[in-house]
C-alpha cells in the first residue's frame, strides 16, 4: 500500500453559534458541529467512515 496521500479534496460541512448573552457581554459561548466527509479522497479506504466534531468554548 502507498503511504502517500493526499487529503486536499476532503469535504466538510460545518455549522456554529456563538452568544455573548452572559455575565454581561463578558463570556462568550461558542458551539461548532462539522461533518468531515473522506468519503471523496484516496485516504477513504484508511479512514473508514466520516466523522462527526463538536467543539465548545467560551
Amino acid at each position: 500500500m502507498d503511504a502517500n496521500y493526499d487529503v486536499n479534496g476532503r469535504t466538510t460541512v460545518g455549522v456554529g453559534i456563538a452568544n455573548r448573552g452572559l455575565m454581561d457581554g463578558k463570556l462568550m459561548v461558542a458551539v461548532d458541529v462539522t461533518h468531515k466527509i473522506w468519503d471523496d479522497t484516496a485516504l477513504h479506504e484508511v479512514v473508514s467512515d466520516n466523522p462527526w466534531a463538536v467543539e465548545s468554548g467560551g
